[in-house]
C-alpha cells in the first residue's frame, strides 16, 4: 500500500505523457492496443506501463426477479418489454390477532395512490386490479432470496384504481379498495385469519387480465406510522366489527410489505444477440467477464500480480429508437456489481449471479449517444484474485419504471469497450 501510495501522489507528473499515448490509441480507429514494449520508461520509477481494450470477451443478459421491502412505494401491474410481459405484484400482509370482539362485517383496503409508471406511457383514467390470496409463507426477506409465495387464481376481490387526477395533485386518496358489497370473499379470508382456521400469508395486488401496460405506484411509507399525515400513509386494512351493541373500525398497518416485479410467462424475452438490456429493478440484467489473457500475452507474462490500475473506463453504446430503449430526455440510474458464481456455460446464469461489491453508479439519459462507467476498483480487484464479471442493473426500487438497450460483444460495431492503462511495478517503489 505505501508504493501505490507514493506512486499515486507522483501520477500526476509523471503519467501525463503516458495518458495522452493510451487515450490515442483508445481513440484510434482500428482501437489497436498499445504495445507495452514501446512505452516510455525513463523517469517512471520502475514503471513499465502497459494499456489494452481488448478484455471485454463475453456479455450476455438475463432475466432475474426483482424484490423490494424497503421501498418508498408498492407497485403492482404490467409492461411490455421486446415483446414480453412483465408482471409486478405487490404483497402485503396484516396481524389481525388484536382485533377486538365482535364479528367482522366489513373489510377493505385503503391506500394512496402516487402516479403510474413510466410516466410516458398512454394511462387509462381506472386501472384494474385483482386481489388475491397467497397461500404459502413469505417475508420481506424471503422474497428477496426465494421464489414468490404460491398465490390463487381466483380473485377475492376487484378494483378499478381511480388515475384521473395522478399529475394534479400529489396523489390519490383511494379510500375503498377491493370492497364489493355483494361478494364477501374477502370479509371471509379476514374472519377465517382472525379465528385462525385459515393461515394468514397475506394478499397479493395483482393486475387485472387485460390491464393496459403502466405500473400504479403506492405510497408505502416504510416504518411511519399511520398518523403521519397523507400521502403518507402504509396500505391499510380497514375491518369494521359490531358485537350487537356498537360497531368498531380498526385500521391496521401492514406487518410486511413488498413488490415482485418478473416475466410473467416464466420465459425469456426476445432479445437479439447483439443487444443487451437493462430493465428497471432486477427484471433483466446484463452482465461482461473480462478475460486478462490478451493483456498477459501483451505484456509477456505469466500472471497479473503485482499490476496496478492506473485507469479504467468501460464505454457502452446506447441504442435508441427500440422498445425497451431509454425515452430521450429520461433519465435511468445504472448500477456496476462485481459479481462471483457466473455459470456462462448456463442457459440462464446471471439470476445466481451473487453480487460481491457495487462498483459505480452512473445515470443514463435518452437520447446520449453513450454513457462511461468507471471500473479502475474492479479491474484492481480482478488483478488481485478478485471477481472478473461485471453485472449491470437498473435502479432496484423501480422508482422509474424503465429500461435502456446497449450494443453488446456481437454487435459489428459500438460493442462494449474498456479504456484501461495498467502500470507493473518492478520492485523499486519502496524505500
Amino acid at each position: 500500500m505505501r508504493s501505490r501510495s507514493r506512486y499515486t501522489r507522483g501520477s500526476s507528473r509523471i503519467l501525463a505523457p503516458l495518458l495522452v499515448c493510451a487515450l490515442a490509441a483508445a481513440c484510434s480507429e482500428t482501437h489497436q492496443p498499445l504495445d507495452w514494449r514501446e512505452a516510455v520508461r525513463g523517469g517512471t520509477e520502475g514503471l513499465d506501463t502497459l494499456a489494452t481494450a481488448a478484455l471485454v470477451v463475453e456479455t450476455g443478459s438475463a432475466g432475474a426477479r426483482a424484490t423490494t421491502g424497503l421501498s418508498t412505494y408498492l407497485l403492482a401491474g404490467r409492461l411490455d418489454r421486446l415483446g414480453s410481459p412483465i408482471e409486478v405484484r405487490a404483497f402485503l400482509q396484516w396481524d389481525v390477532s388484536g382485533l377486538p370482539e365482535g364479528t367482522v362485517e366489513d373489510a377493505h383496503l385503503e391506500m394512496h395512490l402516487r402516479d403510474v409508471q413510466p410516466s410516458g406511457l398512454p394511462q387509462a383514467t381506472e386501472y384494474p386490479l385483482e386481489l388475491r390470496r397467497v397461500t404459502s409463507a413469505w417475508s420481506e426477506d424471503s422474497l428477496a432470496l426465494g421464489t414468490p409465495p404460491e398465490v390463487e387464481g381466483a380473485a377475492l376481490a376487484t378494483a378499478e384504481v381511480d388515475t384521473a387526477n395522478v399529475g394534479v395533485t400529489d396523489g390519490v386518496a383511494l379510500k375503498r379498495l377491493f370492497d364489493e358489497p355483494d361478494d364477501e370473499r374477502f370479509v371471509d379470508l379476514v374472519r377465517a385469519w382472525e379465528s385462525g382456521s385459515t393461515p394468514n400469508h397475506g394478499v397479493a395486488v395483482v393486475p387485472a387480465p387485460g390491464a393496459p401496460p403502466g405500473i400504479p405506484r403506492f405510497w408505502s411509507a416504510e416504518g411511519l406510522p399511520s398518523s403521519v399525515t397523507a400521502p403518507f400513509n402504509s396500505p391499510l386494512l380497514v375491518v369494521s366489527l359490531t358485537d350487537g351493541s356498537a360497531d368498531t373500525t380498526v385500521s391496521i398497518e401492514p406487518t410486511e410489505d413488498a413488490f415482485v416485479a418478473g416475466l410473467a410467462d416464466g420465459g425469456g424475452l426476445a432479445l437479439p444477440d447483439s443487444l443487451l438490456l437493462v430493465s428497471a429493478g432486477y427484471v433483466q440484467r446484463t452482465a461482461l467477464r473480462f478475460d486478462p489473457a490478451p493483456l498477459l500475452a501483451q505484456a509477456q507474462v505469466d500472471s497479473l500480480s503485482g499490476l496496478l490500475v492506473v485507469k479504467g473506463v468501460l464505454h457502452l453504446a446506447l441504442v435508441a429508437g427500440m422498445d425497451g430503449s431509454l425515452p430521450e430526455g429520461e433519465t435511468l440510474p445504472l448500477l456496476a456489481y462485481a459479481a462471483d458464481s457466473l455459470d456462462w456455460g448456463a442457459l440462464d446464469s446471471i439470476p445466481a449471479a451473487s453480487l460481491v461489491e457495487r462498483v459505480a453508479l452512473v445515470t443514463l439519459t435518452g437520447g446520449e449517444a453513450s454513457v462511461e462507467i468507471p471500473i479502475a476498483s474492479f479491474l484492481q480487484r480482478m488483478v488481485e484474485g478478485g471477481p472478473r464479471n461485471l453485472v449491470l442493473l437498473a435502479n432496484t426500487e423501480i422508482l422509474e419504471a424503465g429500461s435502456a438497450l446497449f450494443k453488446g460483444s456481437a454487435a459489428q460495431a459500438g460493442a462494449p469497450r474498456v479504456e484501461v492503462i495498467f502500470a507493473r511495478t518492478s520492485g523499486r517503489l519502496d524505500p
